[in-house]
């Protein structure tokens, strides 16, 4: 089990509803927080019902000119959480581009520019945590996920990939896969964020959240696409609407 004691995490996505549930929860834990998202109002908000130590930092992660800055007030951190998990609907016979780039952009493009602030704060101390989102919706291609899911599919890789080099750096990666935010195994942000803690708290590095969605993915996987396909669109049709 990992000691919260005197930790300091940066918290990316704060002023989101999943947010604002894990950051209470590791707040009560004893993490010190640093939070962060585009709504300041949110964030100070937020501020004033936490029980322990927190501050913020207003930030549109998705721009990468002010991070110099950021870094500076950052200061010393333990670990990165990027909470923001943004899924709008879009469909190939109503392509978006806006909608595309927007998902591509905070799920996935702002995690570079976060870890572009975290990764030398790790270094300088010699070790690290970084928490990452992906979805059963990057598992597998479903239908009104077009831009969602190629955007959590990277995630997934993006985290497989640092945890592959990140140990003899001191660096500890983990990853969450989340049930489709509208779909059937979709978790309340309250129990999205128990479930997060619960495993950052361990050295595991993948678990889904509920536990059920990843399970039930895994086996579908197994089936023929012919097979898989239908099922997986009954399973996933609220995400669809």
């Amino acid at each position: 089990m990992r000691d919260w004691a005197g930790k300091r995490y940066w918290l990316l996505g704060a002023d989101t509803g999943l947010g604002a549930d894990l950051a209470r929860t590791l707040s009560r834990a004893g993490v010190e927080l640093v939070l962060s998202g585009k709504d300041q109002g949110a964030l100070e908000d937020l501020m004033v019902t936490l029980p322990g130590r927190s501050s913020y930092i207003p930030l549109d992660v998705t721009f990468c000119d002010k991070l110099d800055g950021v870094a500076i007030e950052l200061g010393a951190v333990d670990g990165m959480v990027y909470a923001l998990d943004t899924q709008l609907p879009l469909r190939l016979a109503d392509w978006n581009v806006a909608a595309a780039n927007r998902m591509f952009a905070e799920n996935l493009g702002g995690i570079s520019n976060a870890l572009s602030v975290a990764l030398p704060a790790f270094q300088t101390k010699g070790e690290g945590h970084v928490v990452l989102l992906d979805s059963i919706a990057g598992l597998d291609g479903v239908s009104g996920g077009l831009g969602y899911g190629a955007a959590k599919a990277g995630v997934r890789v993006l985290a497989e990939s640092l945890f592959a080099e990140g140990r003899p750096h001191g660096l500890s990666v983990q990853l969450v896969t989340l049930g489709l935010p509208s779909g059937l195994f979709s978790p309340t942000p309250a129990q999205a964020a128990a479930g997060i803690f619960e495993h950052m708290g361990t050295d595991r590095f993948r678990r889904t959240v509920p536990p059920l969605a990843g399970a039930l993915m895994r086996v579908l996987r197994l089936l023929p696409i012919w097979l898989a396909r239908p099922l997986v669109a009954r399973l996933t049709k609220g995400a669809q609407d």
